[in-house]
């Protein structure tokens, strides 16, 4: 089989998942597969191609290489571009040798042979999959004869704060120079990696890889991955124990029936997994579920956020990518028999919601009583974003994140079913623990479905008749969140008292 040529983003992908890299690199025996086409994907590609429009602006007299889908035309576009002396900036400039090709956002000519390659990515920082990218386009125009003399990577800056109006180029973006880590990569790592995955390519089959964390959440997995896997592989033990994952296949363990309990280096709530999946039901350490619940103080507040996020900043003193809270639900439980009291608020028109947002929270939860979310970071960060961007509302909203109580820590370190299948998020848990609730009948039912209905919201020209749909959706959404922090937490603090 002849081997496929290779462009930049064939390769990242490669690194990524040697799988899904056979997959890009054989787009006609793989046909069939179905590409990612939610609304996320979507907004990420949208974002993307924006801000690589909006970067050539800070780079004056520059000269736009074509023909995205007709490589001869655009390598024949680029020697032009290059030789052309009333341009210094060339954006798009495409280079292929040896079945390599690459396509530089940026490109300025320092002078004949030498230039300075400015790559842009549409992030608050450079990240590590980053410099990988950069290193294959280094090598690209290394072998065709050019000199580079620095590399950098060009992102939002994540101190940005939107003044309004159009934004500019020379103030969202952050320029930083990379070339060091570039070449380094590309010294120490990218022949191997060319040649494992020339070698990869080149085989009848796409190649084997394990099956980890994340896998579950690749548009590929259950259309091809999943038909080979072990029915527990070892990643639904969960969480993030890098060390214990590789000891586990240095011992060609992979499904969690093989896994002894007294293998090295398993911790509490991993021994609890094993238990249920030997069991194939509910494991439970009441012991661990009573002491945890004990920091939780009535009257109890459950409440869940939504936000929306966009690279580019729509609301003013907002930076990129910022999470910024349109609607809470809240259920207040003031005895652990109780019936909860159920609250709600959502921004549903096209004005900044942070202000409402925060005045509503404060003044529907009382000044007592633990606030009891799903996942700290999400509720707990926000609250601290909003007492600095509302100096004036943040003694209430700092007293608010001191009194959160995290639920998750309970779920995860003293509960496992293995329909979890290595996960303890809410979506996961509620049908153990609460399977009463059901998400599915919901026109929403994740936090990614409530950011594009919020999208969809704040459209001027969206239909009021779906907008009302969407407002409902969310507001229904939302509630059961809540809903379902309350009946796990009544099902957990009971099992405790079966201790």
């Amino acid at each position: 089989m002849g081997i496929p040529g290779i462009s930049k983003s064939r390769f990242t992908t490669y690194l990524k998942c040697p799988r899904l890299g056979y997959f890009a690199c054989h787009p006609d025996r793989f046909a069939h597969l179905k590409d990612p086409d939610d609304w996320a994907t979507q907004q990420r590609i949208e974002t993307g191609l924006r801000a690589g429009q909006l970067a050539r602006e800070a780079f004056p007299d520059g000269t736009l290489v074509g023909h995205d889908q007709d490589m001869g035309s655009a390598l024949a576009e680029t020697a032009v571009a290059m030789g052309d002396g009333r341009f210094p900036y060339v954006f798009e400039a495409t280079f292929a040798d040896d079945g390599l090709l690459a396509r530089a956002d940026v490109l300025r000519k320092v002078s004949d042979r030498v230039v300075d390659l400015v790559e842009v990515k549409a992030t608050t920082s450079v990240k590590t999959e980053h410099i990988p990218d950069v290193a294959f386009q280094l090598h690209v125009l290394e072998t065709v004869g050019l000199e580079v003399r620095s590399c950098a990577l060009m992102h939002f800056d994540g101190e940005y704060l939107y003044g309004g109006g159009a934004h500019d180029p020379n103030e969202i973006f952050a320029v930083e120079d990379v070339t060091t880590a570039a070449r380094k990569w590309q010294r120490n790592k990218l022949e191997t990696a060319l040649y494992t995955m020339r070698e990869d390519l080149a085989a009848s089959e796409p190649p084997r890889v394990r099956i980890k964390n994340g896998c579950k959440e690749c548009p590929y997995y259950r259309q091809v991955c999943a038909l080979g896997a072990p029915l527990l592989p070892i990643c639904e033990l969960g969480g993030n124990h890098r060390k214990l994952f590789a000891a586990l296949e240095e011992a060609e363990i992979e499904s969690l029936t093989e896994v002894p309990c007294d293998f090295p280096g398993l911790p509490p709530e991993h021994l609890l997994v094993l238990e249920a999946v030997g069991a194939d039901g509910l494991a439970l350490d009441r012991q661990m579920i009573h002491d945890l619940l004990r920091e939780a103080h009535f009257p109890l507040w459950f409440v869940d956020f939504e936000t929306y996020s966009t690279g580019f900043p729509i609301f003013q003193g907002t930076r990129p990518w910022q999470q910024i809270p349109f609607q809470w639900s809240l259920h207040a439980l003031s005895e652990p028999q109780g019936e909860p009291q159920h609250l709600e608020f959502l921004v549903a028109d096209a004005g900044d919601p942070r202000r409402r947002f925060a005045e509503s929270l404060l003044a529907a939860v009382g000044k007592k009583g633990s606030l009891v979310v799903y996942n700290k970071a999400m509720e707990a960060t926000r609250l601290r974003e909003l007492a600095e961007d509302l100096p004036d509302l943040a003694p209430g909203l700092l007293d608010l994140e001191s009194r959160v109580f995290d639920l998750l820590p309970v779920v995860r370190q003293g509960s496992y079913h293995p329909s979890m299948a290595g996960s303890h998020s809410l979506k996961k848990v509620t049908p153990v623990l609460a399977p009463h609730l059901d998400y599915a009948a919901l026109d929403v039912h994740a936090g990614m479905e409530a950011m594009e209905a919020y999208h969809k919201l704040i459209d001027p020209g969206a239909d009021e008749g779906e907008k009302e749909r969407l407002r409902e959706g969310l507001r229904q959404y939302c509630g059961v969140d809540t809903l379902a922090m309350v009946e796990i937490y009544k099902r957990l603090r009971a099992e405790t008292l079966k201790a």
